[in-house]
């Protein structure tokens, strides 16, 4: 039987992944593996790849995310957001902003080798070398249930996370 490469959408379940998180302690992505639960026993993950810490935008998202965080964890799903830049890099920023790192949620570099992870996705530019501002909404079996991008330039909308929400809310019953 011919088995199709991961390519990060939606419909397909996701393989093991590990990155290092700003602590420098590895973290696997998503929620379940083989039984064992990622973080504080999550119904589903937000994967949110970032180009850069340390850079405007990507500010912007990281507060709106922290200022919802709580009503994330409230309805069981977890944040994971992923970029190309080393573990100090992402410790320092995370430090800036107040992020507690697997308290708040994850900040994990996909540094080594670059954009492994975010390549794997289809959430990886390239030419300017960082991850694409994508997010997937990863389900407890591991399957992705939503994907959605914007520009570089432009914040994703916290409204559309919401959206991912109610797919979620319409899938447990």
């Amino acid at each position: 039987m011919f088995r199709q490469k991961f390519a990060g959408r939606i419909g397909e379940h996701l393989p093991r992944f590990t990155l290092p998180s700003a602590t420098g302690a590895p973290s696997p992505l998503g929620t379940s593996r083989n039984g064992a639960e990622v973080g504080d026993d999550p119904k589903a993950v937000f994967l949110v790849f970032i180009p850069r810490a340390f850079t405007p935008v990507c500010a912007q998202e990281l507060q709106e995310l922290t200022a919802h965080q709580p009503e994330f964890l409230e309805r069981g799903v977890r944040l994971q957001v992923v970029t190309c830049d080393e573990i100090e890099v992402l410790a320092s920023w995370a430090a800036q902003h107040g992020v507690r790192d697997s308290v708040d949620f994850e900040l994990l570099s996909d540094a080594k080798p670059r954009g492994r992870v975010a390549r794997k996705f289809a959430a990886y530019n390239p030419v300017a070398k960082h991850a694409t501002r994508t997010t997937v909404l990863v389900v407890g079996d591991g399957e992705i249930i939503d994907r959605f991008s914007s520009a570089p330039s432009r914040a994703r909308e916290i409204t559309r996370y919401f959206k991912a929400l109610e797919l979620l809310s319409t899938r447990r019953k």
